[in-house]
C-alpha cells in the first residue's frame, strides 16, 4: 500500500539510506513507490502544496509536514540513486516522473475518500479493555481538588468535554475553558497530560495571541488541542482577540498563511484552554455561551513531594489507562454547549460589561421605580455621545410622557415592566447580566 502511515517508521531518511546502499537497482518504479509512502501534492489557493511524513521529536511519533516546492525540492535533490549520462537521477526525477500518483484532490482532517488525504490517523496511545482505575486516581484527583476546586459540576464538565473530543475526532466542542489560579498549582500539569494523550494533534504552550490571530496562524492547524499558556499581549486588545477567538470557537474552516507555503485552506478541529493567572484575561459578552471559567484551587502549591509522585505515574501505563477511561466515558447526555456558569466568570462578565449596563446595574432601583431624564442623562459616560447613550438606554428601558404646563413632555424613564419577571430577564438578557439584575431586583 503506498500511502502514507504515520504508523509506520519509514521516513524519507530511508528513501536515501536505501538509495546510498543501492537497493533500488536502478529501477526508478521503485524509488516511486518508496516516495509514495511519505510524500503527496494537493492543490492550494495559489500553487503546489506538498505533504511529508516527518518524525516530530516533540511528540515522539511521525507527524504531518506542509512544505513548499522549493523545500521538498531542496530535500529531494539531496537523495541520489545512480548516474545516466552526465545526469544524476535523484528523487525529484521519480517524483516528476510518476506525479500523478502522488496527487490528492484535497485535505481533511479524517476522510475515508481515498482521493482526498486524511491528515488523522489514529492516537498514540490505545484504548485496552478495561481501565486500571488505580493507575489514573492521582490525576483524577488533581483534576477534582485543584483544577475543578472540588466543584462536581465543573468537574464532571471538564471529563465530559475532553472525553467528547476524543471520542468525536474531527469535531469541535465550540466552548473554551479557561483556567485560573496562581503558578505552580498544576494546571499546565493538567493541560500536558491531555496533550500528551492528543500527541501529534496538540500545542501544549502558545504564549503568544498572534499566533491565534496574527498573519501567520499556523498554532492550531490540524491540532484537536491547543493550550493558550499566559498569553503575553492578549489584554492589549481584548475586544477584537475576543472576537477572534469567538471565531475559532465556531467556525468551521480558516486560511492557513505560512511563510514560503502556499496559502491553503483547512478545516477547524481545535478546542482551546485558556490558563492563566491574570482576573481579567479577556472579555466576555453578558450573553455567552463559549467560555467555561474555572477557578482553580491552589491546595497544593509549593508539594514538591506530591508533584513528584503524580508526576512519576506518568508511564505509558497510565496513558493508556486514562486514555481508555476517556474513550469509554458516557457521554451520551452530555451538550458541550449547556455550560456551567461559576462566580468566576461572573467576576469576568462584570469586568466586561458595557459602561451603560454597568450604569443600569448601579442604579437599577431608580430605573425600576423610575428616574428622571435629565438625572439619566447626567449618568452618561464622559467618553460616549448622548444619542448613543439614549439607544443604548432604551433596549432596556422604556420613556414615560407626562403633561407639564399644558405640554406633553419626556419626564421620567423606567426599566421595561415585562422584563422585570425574573424568567423575562433571563429570557431577554442570557447570562450574568440577568443574574446580576435579578440580584438588584430582589433587593
Amino acid at each position: 500500500k503506498n500511502e502514507i502511515d504515520l504508523k509506520d517508521q519509514f521516513t524519507l531518511l530511508d528513501v536515501s539510506s536505501n538509495a546510498l546502499n543501492g537497493k533500488y537497482n536502478s529501477k526508478i518504479e521503485l524509488v516511486a513507490q518508496d516516495l509514495l509512502k511519505v510524500i503527496k501534492v494537493v492543490p492550494c489557493l495559489n500553487g503546489l502544496c506538498f505533504i511529508i511524513k516527518e518524525y516530530d521529536c516533540i511528540a515522539e511519533k511521525n507527524t504531518i509536514k506542509y512544505k513548499s516546492k522549493t523545500a521538498i525540492y531542496d530535500q529531494l535533490r539531496s537523495i541520489r540513486f545512480w548516474q545516466e549520462g552526465k545526469k544524476h537521477i535523484t528523487a525529484i526525477d521519480a517524483l516528476e516522473q510518476y506525479h500523478s500518483l502522488f496527487e490528492k484532490v484535497g485535505i481533511k482532517f479524517i476522510s475515508n475518500n481515498p482521493q482526498i488525504f486524511s491528515v488523522f490517523q489514529g492516537f498514540k496511545y490505545i484504548q485496552l479493555d478495561e481501565v486500571n482505575q488505580i493507575k489514573i486516581d492521582q490525576f483524577l484527583g488533581l483534576v477534582k481538588d485543584t483544577i475543578a476546586s472540588n466543584d462536581e459540576l465543573i468537574y464532571s464538565y471538564l471529563l465530559n468535554w475532553f472525553s467528547f473530543i476524543v471520542q468525536n475526532v474531527g469535531k469541535k466542542t465550540e466552548t473554551s475553558i479557561i483556567l485560573q489560579g496562581l503558578q505552580g498549582i498544576g494546571k499546565n500539569i493538567f493541560t500536558n497530560v491531555l496533550c500528551e494523550l492528543l500527541a501529534g494533534y496538540s500545542s501544549k504552550n502558545i504564549t503568544d495571541i498572534d499566533d491565534f490571530v496574527g498573519k501567520f496562524n499556523t498554532a492550531f492547524e490540524n491540532k484537536m488541542l491547543a493550550i493558550a499558556n499566559e498569553m503575553k499581549n492578549f489584554g492589549d486588545s481584548r475586544i477584537s482577540n475576543m472576537d477572534a477567538l469567538k471565531s475559532i470557537n465556531t467556525e468551521s474552516s480558516f486560511m492557513i498563511n505560512e511563510k514560503c507555503i502556499p496559502k491553503h485552506e483547512v478545516e477547524n478541529v481545535v478546542n482551546i484552554i485558556m490558563v492563566t493567572n491574570n482576573v481579567f484575561p479577556l472579555k466576555i459578552e453578558t450573553s455567552d455561551r463559549r467560555y467555561v471559567v474555572c477557578k482553580c484551587s491552589s491546595t497544593h502549591r509549593g508539594d514538591l513531594a506530591y508533584f513528584t509522585n503524580l508526576c512519576n505515574s506518568f508511564d505509558v501505563d497510565f496513558y493508556n489507562n486514562l486514555f481508555t477511561f476517556f474513550m469509554t466515558r458516557d457521554i451520551s447526555q452530555f451538550n458541550p454547549r449547556d455550560i456551567p456558569m461559576t462566580q468566576a466568570k461572573k467576576d469576568i462578565i462584570r469586568a466586561s460589561i458595557s459602561p451603560v449596563d454597568d450604569i443600569i446595574i448601579r442604579h437599577f432601583k431608580s430605573f425600576r421605580d423610575g428616574v428622571n431624564c435629565y438625572t439619566v442623562e447626567q449618568w452618561k459616560p464622559q467618553d460616549m455621545r448622548l444619542k448613543n447613550y439614549q439607544l443604548a438606554i432604551k433596549n432596556i428601558c422604556e420613556r414615560v410622557r407626562k403633561t407639564s404646563d399644558g405640554e406633553r413632555k419626556w419626564i421620567t424613564i423606567k426599566i421595561q415592566s415585562e422584563i422585570l419577571d425574573s424568567k423575562s430577564i433571563m429570557s431577554q438578557y442570557s447570562g450574568s447580566i440577568a443574574i446580576l439584575i435579578n440580584e438588584q431586583n430582589q433587593r
